[in-house]
């Protein structure tokens, strides 16, 4: 699976150019892109869950599906058969990252690249082939000048498929290969929550099991750089570093491994819940540590909160816990009680913690950053210990902290 990686999109670009012109490898190149097609269908199975992520996926796939659609009759038929599941299922995935009310931006977990649309154009072919509901409705809804020319081609060609009514997909919690979603709707005002899980060793997917990013009103309030510099210096050391996720660093180990264990992902009484062990993603944890991630989304009385809760066994007492939460662009911060504020100037994202209090001074802009600010935040274990931050989101500019309970 490490071979697989997007740049064999050129194989399948030269099999298409070869067949078209003649050429006398044109049938060994095909025969050579069905075999790395078959593979890759493969590996997208557990335990593998091989991806690179929404973007990248989308940006081989897009080569990919355009060599498909020419082959001959039974052959592709054979192979859409083959693809039917690793296929639709990315149309899911691709489609429960979206923002709410924004379905042309993807959650920015690992390298996304907001300009790299190329997963629209291939839920175009996609869902015809399959007839993917979800592929169809998103599409409809997906700004036009944001679509790549071979999906405006896409839609052209298929305009009776795509001008038909769909249904809304369902909200709700979502596993994808290399995240986990909780979702209260795809209205603007709905929030999704997308929890970084990358379980094989793609370099587009960082090692930041447990990220947490919220999206809600058009813009993600807690965010995530959503690419990693090449270039050497302070922005590649922040843009894959600690101080661009959420991930804790424990007694200065931050996490540097591409692993992560799903334990739950349930739906119940308003409550969504998914529970992450993100130990792995640590080297030189002292033996016996387990580190678990549980994130809650739940909705009632009109109003919304997340908790994120990390919950710390075998650890001495007093090791140091950090924390970086990255907010959005264009937010304002203000604190008050203990407790911080993101603001658009419309409405409110409150932050509080259950370990120590918020406070201006630890806000900072790291110098690789291209805008957004990080809240830095320090706490010391007292044995086996649950943290817990608490997100209230407020559909006004609230000046006074929300009153918290502990339960």
């Amino acid at each position: 699976p490490p071979r697989l990686h997007n740049y064999v999109l050129i194989l399948f670009r030269v099999a298409q150019l070869a067949r078209v012109v003649s050429h006398p490898l044109a049938e060994r190149l095909d025969q050579r892109a069905e075999d790395v097609f078959r593979a890759w269908c493969e590996a997208r199975k557990a335990p593998t869950y091989h991806s690179e992520g929404i973007a990248y996926d989308g940006f081989l796939l897009d080569s990919v599906t355009e060599w498909l659609e020419g082959l001959p009759p039974q052959k592709k038929a054979e192979l859409l058969e083959v693809g039917r599941e690793p296929l639709t299922a990315f149309c899911r995935h691709a489609v429960a990252l979206t923002l709410p009310g924004r379905v042309d931006l993807q959650a920015p977990l690992g390298d996304v690249e907001p300009e790299m649309t190329f997963w629209a154009t291939v839920l175009a072919r996609v869902g015809v082939w399959y007839q993917v509901a979800e592929a169809g409705w998103l599409l409809q809804r997906f700004p036009l000048s944001r679509l790549r020319s071979a999906g405006l081609v896409e839609l052209l060609r298929h305009q009776r498929f795509f001008e038909q009514p769909f249904p809304e997909p369902a909200a709700g919690p979502a596993e994808q290969l290399a995240s986990v979603s909780l979702r209260t709707g795809w209205n603007r005002e709905d929030v999704l929550v997308a929890i970084s899980l990358p379980r094989c060793q793609m370099g587009h997917l960082h090692t930041d099991a447990g990220q947490v990013v919220v999206g809600w009103a058009g813009r993600f309030w807690i965010t995530d750089p959503g690419y990693q510099q090449y270039r050497p210096g302070e922005e590649r050391n922040y843009t894959i570093g600690p101080q661009a996720h959420n991930l804790p660093v424990v007694g200065g180990i931050s996490a540097t491994r591409r692993g992560g264990k799903l334990l739950e992902l349930t739906a119940q009484s308003g409550l969504q819940r998914a529970v992450v062990d993100i130990t792995d993603a640590y080297e030189k944890l002292p033996p016996g540590t387990q580190i678990h991630r549980e994130v809650t989304l739940r909705q009632e009385g009109g109003g919304t909160m997340i908790t994120v809760q990390d919950s710390f066994v075998g650890l001495p007492t007093g090791t140091e816990v950090e924390y970086h939460w990255l907010g959005g662009h264009h937010l304002a911060w203000y604190f008050a009680g203990d407790q911080a504020r993101l603001s658009d100037g419309n409405r409110s994202l409150w932050i509080a913690f259950s370990g120590g209090p918020i406070q201006a001074s630890q806000l900072d802009r790291h110098p690789g950053s291209r805008g957004p600010l990080t809240l830095s935040v320090k706490t010391s274990l007292a044995g086996d210990t649950k943290l817990t931050w608490t997100f209230v989101l407020s559909p006004f500019v609230d000046w006074q902290p929300p009153k918290l309970h502990s339960d």
